[in-house]
């Protein structure tokens, strides 16, 4: 399995978008949380995912299904303004949540 990151940002609205797409993330194999070398949990800064997939057409197909799932949830439409899925092998990171592994 290759490691992916995705980034985004959506058209904020009232009642926003945000919780319901990145709960959608989450069910589809995304997470907000990111684990380091020292087994601890660093959280994300807000609309970054970071995911396990065999390969970029299924970290793809895993991102675009978020949009239809929160919009069914939701009961309306989101816009996806921009974003970014990106395949790495390496990162540095930090974060003011944390969490040891359990």
């Amino acid at each position: 399995m290759a490691k992916f990151i995705a980034t985004y940002d959506l058209t904020n609205t009232n009642p926003s978008p945000y919780t319901e797409y990145r709960d959608a993330a989450i069910s589809l194999g995304w997470s907000i949380w990111i684990l380091s070398s020292e087994s601890v949990w660093y959280r994300l800064p807000n609309t970054t995912l970071v995911g396990e997939f065999s390969d970029m057409e299924a970290a793809k197909k895993a991102f675009h299904a978020i949009k239809g799932k929160a919009e069914a949830k939701l009961g309306r439409a989101i816009t996806v303004e921009k974003y970014i899925i990106a395949n790495y092998s390496s990162s540095n990171f930090n974060s003011d949540q944390t969490q040891a592994k359990k």
